[in-house]
């Protein structure tokens, strides 16, 4: 992965870490909190390790949809 295709992302939440924890692996979880609202997420594959891939498409309001591919390199 180069410079130009790597995100990271970096939050402090006001939360326990095992809640934050699970909203992160429960694929469910994850895309209830993923997109604003009134977008969804719907979430095809999710290993959460490093190197495990990242799938999911994102719905708007309008029909619009947007696929996101990636990776996980540090859990």
């Amino acid at each position: 992965m180069s410079d130009e295709t790597l995100l990271q992302l970096t939050r402090v939440l006001n939360a326990p870490v095992a809640r934050v924890w699970d909203a992160w692996i429960d694929p469910a979880k994850f895309a209830q909190w993923w997109v604003p609202k009134p977008w969804r997420a719907e979430v095809h594959r999710h290993d959460v390790a490093p190197g495990g891939a990242f799938n999911m498409t994102m719905r708007g309001p309008n029909g619009e949809e947007m696929l996101t591919l990636g990776c996980f390199l540090l859990v």
